[in-house]
């Protein structure tokens, strides 16, 4: 006789978001990413991204955070597929980010000219307490155990250029 695990899970779940865990409760099928440390999980490598985003400060005048990269190899933007944009701001007293990523076509009538394609979000809430938690996303859990590593890689290029050229300056310990 074979049986169901699904209770278990659910159980499962429902203690992780009661103690606060959110990689399990909001990425129920605990996606995992493999990097070059081991394995972590697809929220704690969204809460890196969060991290390095908030280290990168707001602009001037702007009471929110906002950053745009691009996915793809080498240093020229001009022609990577993939277009990020990473929001942090405050909405009704709780830290939010939002990713949104837009998958550049090129132009029929010139090849040479890009523009917009298909555009995805991913929403989450930071608690007080330094939790993540999904909100809502337009991609599976295993997408955003692809995408993920890629856009923080992105993020860190993009941090490093600006360092590198004295746009921000590396915080002190």
């Amino acid at each position: 006789m074979k049986t169901s695990r699904a209770p278990a899970w659910i159980i499962l779940i429902v203690l992780a978001a009661a103690l606060g865990h959110s990689s399990a409760a909001a990425f129920g099928n605990g996606c995992r990413v493999q990097t070059g440390a081991g394995e972590v999980s697809s929220a704690d490598v969204l809460k890196q991204i969060y991290v390095e985003v908030k280290e990168l400060g707001p602009y001037p005048g702007e009471n929110f955070i906002k950053h745009e990269f691009f996915l793809g190899p080498a240093d020229d933007d001009s022609y990577k597929r993939e277009h990020i944009v990473v929001l942090i701001q405050v909405v009704e007293g709780v830290e939010r980010m939002k990713i949104q990523i837009t998958e550049m076509k090129n132009r029929p009538d010139n090849p040479r000219i890009q523009v917009a394609g298909k555009v995805r979000t991913i929403s989450c809430k930071i608690t007080a307490r330094g939790v993540l938690s999904l909100l809502r996303s337009d991609y599976s859990g295993r997408e955003i155990a692809r995408l993920a590593p890629d856009v923080l890689r992105a993020v860190r290029e993009k941090a490093r250029l600006l360092k590198d050229f004295g746009a921000i300056t590396p915080k002190s310990p």
